[in-house]
């Protein structure tokens, strides 16, 4: 699926490929952190002559190690799950991250919270994690 992106100046345009086979939570998390790299980045070659830049997954990106991911991992972060929601909503759902993993009431409560997001669980105890929240 492309979705199409104005870009920067006129004379250029985006279009971010996602896997339609993915999940609608993987797509709209693949969106945003693609997005990141526009704007924080500010990539100025999506393509030329009717090539396109393809910048692929690999095992090193997807590791989350290299800079300009982790930027775009926390700009999509923020956009989806925005930390003053986040904290309201993991408060009121009384949510501790760390017991999801034995606690079922707990699992519940944040696959509740995550489709209310429209994200996935994992993203949402990704989230919650890194805002020291467990």
């Amino acid at each position: 699926m492309l979705v199409p992106i104005p870009g920067i100046d006129e004379k250029s345009r985006w279009a971010i490929v996602v896997n339609s086979n993915d999940a609608a939570v993987r797509q709209r998390f693949t969106i945003a952190h693609e997005l990141g790299h526009l704007i924080i980045h500010r990539y100025s070659t999506p393509h030329a002559d009717g090539r396109y830049l393809v910048r692929f997954r690999n095992e090193k990106s997807a590791k989350g190690s290299v800079r300009e991911e982790i930027e775009a991992n926390q700009f999509a972060a923020e956009l989806l799950m925005p930390e003053r929601y986040v904290r309201r909503l993991a408060i009121s759902l009384r949510l501790d991250v760390l017991d999801a993993t034995v606690d079922r009431e707990a699992v519940q409560k944040l696959m509740q919270a995550a489709r209310k997001l429209q994200v996935s669980a994992q993203a949402l105890s990704f989230r919650i994690a890194n805002l020291g929240m467990t």
